[in-house]
């Protein structure tokens, strides 16, 4: 089995990242390469059944985040270089909390921290995307978390995040479970309580 692991060292990696693996076409070329093996883009576009410009420009949002690398090859003496991509050994894990975190224990005087994260586990057999460790738990990540996310960086007080999401409670709570499910958010007693 493949793994792929992406780092992200801030909450905006993180949020361009899940973005992009929870695309349904980038999910498809990723379990190509993992099937196939090393692949130029056209057969990986015939592969997925998508145009080639497609496959190109997906294959390029995926180097950007270092789950795959492109290598120019000539097949024969006539041909002409292809750019071969490959998957990028060791990279797309991530460790899920196998159970729903509990929200309601968190007190107004917590913190919420980014703690940077590893993304994305492809299980064997799974050909439609990416899903929890050990449940089938399909993967999502909203504009919501993502605005989520990006605040609680800025400003980890779990009240002031609350307060600014009190127009949406049940949404700032999902988004806050999907957050410690995907592991990229811990909430703990702040220091100063």
């Amino acid at each position: 089995m493949v793994a792929v692991k992406v780092i992200v060292q801030k909450s905006e990696d993180a949020i361009k990242a899940l973005h992009l693996l929870s695309n349904l076409t980038i999910k498809n070329i990723v379990n190509f390469l993992k099937e196939n093996g090393p692949s130029p883009p056209s057969q990986i576009a015939r592969g997925v059944n998508i145009s080639p410009s497609t496959a190109s420009r997906c294959l390029q949002e995926l180097r950007k985040f270092n789950i795959v690398t492109a290598k120019w090859k000539t097949v024969s003496i006539d041909d002409r270089p292809l750019k071969i991509y490959r998957l990028v050994p060791n990279v797309l894990r991530f460790d899920f909390v196998l159970n729903e975190p509990k929200t309601s224990s968190i007190k107004p005087g917590h913190v919420v921290k980014f703690k940077g994260s590893d993304l994305v586990d492809f299980k064997d057999g799974d050909k439609k995307g990416i899903y929890a460790s050990l449940e089938s738990v399909p993967f999502k990540f909203s504009d919501l978390t993502a605005s989520i996310l990006k605040e609680a960086e800025r400003n980890p007080s779990f009240k002031d995040l609350k307060d600014k999401f009190a127009e949406n409670e049940e949404g700032f709570k999902e988004g806050l479970k999907r957050l410690l499910t995907l592991g990229l958010i811990e909430i703990e007693a702040s220091e100063k309580a």
